[in-house]
């Protein structure tokens, strides 16, 4: 991590959406971000439950995700962005904000996701345990996994009715 001493925060991280985005890019944008180790033998699942253990542990408070319009929500890929980063909001406990050029023109705030997230986004901030997702006492952490042991916590990202279009 950039900063590995103990008790160190990280209260905003920034990632940006490449086009024709794939989860596992997302995912590995975030670990580079947050200067986590990952090779081409890990796969979505390990980078996504390191990504999360160390932004609950850091205590990031607001993720802002740039370049929102290179998601195509009809395309499969584009959906499958959705997803993860709608994943991503369920288990790290902070406000995302999407930010892109003419996203109301590109329909990422139109459909049924545009309104799944809105719902979602209102809701507590309180995090969830990952294996469970019950809610956590405050304070308790989310953490789970790590890059170190690739072949453990293979817990699969769920793919929930997301949308990229809201910030709560």
């Amino acid at each position: 991590m950039r900063h590995p001493e103990p008790g160190h925060r990280f209260p905003v991280v920034y990632i940006t959406v490449a086009p024709e985005a794939t989860p596992r890019m997302v995912a590995a944008e975030f670990a580079r971000f947050l200067g986590l180790p990952f090779t081409a033998r890990h796969n979505l699942a390990d980078i996504t439950n390191a990504v999360c253990a160390v932004l609950c542990d850091v205590g990031c408070e607001l993720v802002l995700v740039d370049e929102i319009h290179n998601l195509n929500l009809a395309t499969r890929a584009g959906a499958e962005v959705s997803d993860q980063l709608k994943y991503f909001s369920e288990r790290i406990p902070a406000t995302f904000v999407y930010a892109g050029i003419d996203v109301e023109r590109a329909n990422l705030f139109a459909g049924t996701r545009r309104t799944n997230t809105a719902v979602v986004q209102q809701g507590s901030r309180t995090p969830t345990t990952p294996s469970t997702g019950t809610q956590s006492p405050p304070g308790a952490s989310c953490r789970q996994g790590s890059l170190e042991s690739p072949d453990s916590n293979r817990e699969t990202p769920r793919n929930g009715s997301a949308g990229t279009a809201s910030a709560s």
